[in-house]
C-alpha cells in the first residue's frame, strides 16, 4: 500500500467499499478500515488484505471519518448535560412587636404570619410567600411553632422567617435556654434539676444540651468561669430595679439568654 500523505488523507482499498462511491458506504452501514478512525472512534474493522498495486483505491481527508462515523466519539459518550445549581436557603430573623419582646404578648406569633418582602440579594421587594412549615421552640409555653418560607422572584433564593427567641437548627427556645441559666448559676441547681420546664415534659433537656448551650456563650477556662461572673452581676443589676436593654431587646430573667448572646464570647 502506498504511504499516505502524513496528517492528511490516507487510502482505502474499494474491495472494502463493496464497489460504492465513499458517501453510500455510511447509508450501508459498512465498515472502513482506518486505524485512526478505529482508535478515535471504537468502531470495529475488519482485517485489511493486501491487494495489487494496481487495483483502484479512494483517498479521504481524516476528518471525513470523523464527521461521518457512525458511533460518537468518546467524548461525546462521556459528556453529561451541566447539572443546575441548586437553590440557597437563608435564614432571615422578623422583628417582633414591643409587647413581645417584653413577652407581653406571645412572640411565637409573629413567626405564624410576618414576612419580608425586601430580598437582601437582589435589595427588590421580590420575596413572595412559599409555604409554611412547623419548627420545634420548646420552652414552657410552646413546643412547635407555625413558621413562614420565602422565595424571590428574581434571584430564585429560598428564606426562612423565624423569630428571634427560636434559633435555626435547634428544639429550644432561647426563654428555656434563659431559664437553664438561673436555675443552674442563681440558684444553684444541679445539672439535671437545672434543665428548664417544658410545655412537652418528655422533651427535658438533658446535661450535655445544657453545658452546650452555656458554652456558645462562655469557653473560658475553669469551664463557664466567666459566665457565673456576669450571671451574679445580672442578678444584681436586676435585684436592683435596673433596666438594661440592647436595641429593642430588654434584659430579664427570660431574656438573659438571648441578651448576653449579643456579646458573645464573654470575657467579662
Amino acid at each position: 500500500m502506498p504511504a499516505t500523505e502524513p496528517g492528511r488523507c490516507f487510502a482505502v482499498p474499494r474491495s472494502l467499499l463493496g464497489n460504492q462511491c465513499p458517501r453510500a458506504a455510511k447509508k450501508t452501514g459498512r465498515p472502513t478500515f482506518d486505524p485512526l478512525s478505529e482508535q478515535l472512534t471504537g468502531q470495529s474493522c475488519e482485517p485489511h488484505t493486501p491487494i495489487a498495486a494496481s487495483g483502484k483505491r479512494y483517498s479521504f481527508p481524516v476528518g471525513f471519518f470523523l464527521c461521518e462515523a457512525e458511533a460518537p466519539l468518546r467524548a461525546q459518550i462521556l459528556a453529561r448535560p451541566p447539572r443546575a445549581e441548586p437553590r440557597s436557603a437563608t435564614i432571615l430573623f422578623i422583628s417582633l412587636s414591643a409587647a413581645q419582646y417584653n413577652l407581653e404578648a406571645d412572640w411565637a406569633g409573629a413567626g405564624a404570619e410576618a414576612i419580608l418582602r425586601r430580598c437582601p440579594v437582589c435589595l427588590y421587594d421580590s420575596i413572595i410567600g412559599h409555604g409554611r412549615r412547623r419548627k420545634q421552640a420548646h420552652d414552657e409555653n410552646h413546643d412547635w411553632i407555625s413558621i413562614r418560607r420565602g422565595l424571590c422572584n428574581l434571584c430564585k433564593r429560598t428564606f426562612t422567617f423565624l423569630p428571634p427567641f427560636s434559633p435555626p437548627y435547634s428544639h429550644y427556645s432561647l426563654i428555656a435556654r434563659s431559664q437553664a441559666l438561673r436555675r443552674y448559676f442563681i440558684e444553684g441547681c444541679a445539672w439535671e434539676a437545672a434543665a428548664p420546664v417544658l410545655k412537652d415534659p418528655d422533651r427535658l433537656a438533658d446535661p450535655s444540651t445544657l453545658r452546650r448551650w452555656f458554652q456558645s456563650l462562655d469557653s473560658s477556662r475553669p469551664p463557664f468561669s466567666s459566665l457565673r461572673h456576669t450571671m451574679h452581676a445580672v442578678s444584681q443589676w436586676l435585684r436592683g430595679g435596673e433596666i438594661l436593654r440592647h436595641g429593642s431587646l430588654p434584659l430579664c430573667w427570660q431574656t438573659v439568654f438571648p441578651f448576653l448572646d449579643r456579646f458573645w464570647p464573654l470575657r467579662l
